[in-house]
């Protein structure tokens, strides 16, 4: 019997433990306690959260293989964030889920390395200057304009043209593409 009760005890001070810290953190305080009692075995087990992977486009995703892993909804979502708390309103992009779409292509493709075209791409705008951000911007211009001329033609997306638009490119070159009225248009990149 006095078993039982130090294993009483012993369990009402977890449970007292788990209170307070439910308290103290903002988190595990909106949740309600688990379901059932003593000696039930009601329980759900959760799967465990998908892990965090955080996102800013001058250093790109901390870790690229969570990135790739997580689902591409969540990709883009945090591309908006990022783009809505870190940018003032009169700089953000007209429309924010297109600009965080082209993000998370050029991130998914740099994560890959496929095509390998885009990472020396990258490398060799920031080595002329441009943040790894303005890269991404830039590279996703040249999609967008691949993207386009598909649409318009009714055709496949050519992968060829876009890995040969990107090997050369660099700062001074996306600097020529940019400076037409309504930017690159599909033959130029």
């Amino acid at each position: 019997m006095s078993n039982h009760r130090g294993n009483a005890r012993r369990a009402a001070k977890q449970k007292k433990r788990r209170a307070k810290r439910r308290q103290g953190h903002p988190k595990r305080a909106a949740k309600a306690p688990p379901a059932g009692g003593r000696g039930t075995t009601s329980r759900v087990r959760q799967a465990p959260a998908a892990p965090t992977c955080r996102y800013d486009p001058n250093t790109g995703p901390d870790d690229e293989r969570q990135w790739l892993a997580r689902d591409e909804t969540e990709r883009i979502a945090q591309v908006e964030d990022y783009h809505r708390q870190k940018l003032p309103s009169d700089q953000q992009p007209p429309d924010v889920t297109m600009h965080a779409t082209l993000h998370v292509l050029v991130e998914n493709q740099l994560a890959a390395n496929n095509p390998p075209e885009v990472r020396s791409a990258i490398a060799q705008l920031q080595r002329d200057g441009m943040s790894r951000h303005h890269a991404i911007h830039a590279i996703s211009v040249i999609v967008a304009a691949h993207l386009r001329r598909a649409r318009q033609e009714n055709s496949n997306y050519d992968n060829d043209a876009y890995q040969q638009a990107l090997r050369g490119l660099n700062k001074q070159r996306w600097l020529a593409l940019i400076s037409g009225a309504d930017g690159p248009s599909p033959g130029a990149v």
